[in-house]
């Protein structure tokens, strides 16, 4: 953490804060916020900056969570990052991820740029469900409580689904793992 001495050495009480250390302190603060809010090493405006740079079926590399992806812009209203994470092997449409430009994570697409995710996937033929669902498109309450469990780390819907898919269920942890090691 930033500034991690000073705040132990002044919390323990061995000495009171000075103006200096006060100014360090409020940089440091600052500084674990900002480090928070871009670590995706994307800022909003950086992202806003960078969509109305890309035009209607440009595509561009962009440096982005520590590894390079090759972008596509489609159509206005869309800006895309081809998937190259192993933990989305398990959903066999998902090619491309939607860039959200407030840098929050983007849903999975298909080859025709709409959601790669779909209730009720299970095909006709007697397959069993791609996404693990109880054959009529809804997940298990246990299922669901995994899914939930990834999304309060900050990932969307498809990107938990995609992962937990990716571990064959086996718990929210694992998920997690498996989006962070191959991100």
């Amino acid at each position: 953490a930033i500034c991690s001495e000073l705040r132990s050495e002044l919390e323990s009480g061995k000495r009171s804060p000075t103006a200096q250390d006060s100014d360090h302190l409020a940089r440091g603060l600052w500084l674990e916020q900002w480090l928070a809010e871009s670590k995706a090493q994307a800022t909003t405006l950086g992202l806003q900056q960078l969509a109305s740079a890309v035009g209607k079926q440009d595509v561009c590399v962009l440096f982005r969570n520590n590894h390079f992806c090759t972008l596509y812009r489609p159509r206005e209203d869309l800006l895309c990052s081809l998937l190259t994470d192993i933990s989305f092997q398990e959903v066999d449409t998902a090619i491309w991820e939607s860039v959200e430009l407030h840098g929050g994570t983007g849903g999975l697409l298909g080859p025709d740029f709409c959601s790669a995710l779909k209730k009720g996937s299970a095909s006709s033929s007697g397959e069993a469900d791609p996404l693990g669902t109880d054959g009529n498109g809804s997940f298990s309450a246990s299922q669901e409580d995994s899914i939930a469990a990834v999304q309060a780390l900050g990932f969307d819907r498809d990107q938990a689904i995609a992962a937990l898919l990716s571990v064959d269920w086996s718990g929210p942890e694992d998920a997690i793992d498996a989006l962070l090691d191959d991100g």
